[in-house]
């Protein structure tokens, strides 16, 4: 149990550093109107996800082989739905314009199917890696595996959502 611990760490470790160093801090201080999102801002996502690989590795007692396996299509899938996400956000940006220059019927219908077609193709992806992971795992693993991703979000959510109670931004 020891030794796979020690791998766990060492693949959730091998995995934060795989992402590439941190951005530099620019050269001089944003202007007013300039967007700067500092690094440190991107820490707490990285940290969730080790802390997340970590217990994932640890609820499904995963093999040494399991953990090569499954960390990249873990990735993929981490992902896809950043991707995803950002071609949502921004079809829906495009509707919402599109709606406030109150275009024509034909041109909404348009816009309202690239994103059904965005989505589609989400699931799709989707559920083509969730097939691969499950490939990788036993049945009693990937049952726990989908306990285990839905539980994760819920408190994350839960977490983000007391911190914003509590005066924190974003």
């Amino acid at each position: 149990m020891k030794r796979l611990k020690g791998i766990a760490f060492l693949l959730v470790f091998a995995f934060l550093f795989a992402q590439g160093p941190p951005a530099p801090p620019p050269s001089r201080p944003p202007m007013l109107g300039e967007e700067f999102t500092p690094p440190e801002e991107e820490e707490p996502i990285e940290k969730i996800e080790t802390i997340r690989l970590w217990q994932l590795t640890e609820e499904l007692k995963l093999d040494e082989d399991q953990a090569a396996k499954l960390f990249p299509k873990f990735r993929s899938l981490r992902e896809l739905r950043k991707e995803a996400e950002k071609g949502r956000i921004e079809k829906i940006t495009e509707l919402a314009e599109l709606l406030a220059q109150k275009a024509k019927s034909e041109l909404l219908k348009k816009k309202i199917e690239e994103l059904k077609e965005v989505e589609r193709r989400f699931r799709n992806r989707e559920e083509a890696l969730k097939k691969e992971i499950e490939s990788i795992l036993s049945t009693e693993q990937f049952a726990r595996f989908l306990i285990f991703q839905e539980r994760f979000e819920r408190r994350i959510k839960k977490m983000i959502k007391e911190m914003r109670g509590k005066g924190w931004k974003k």
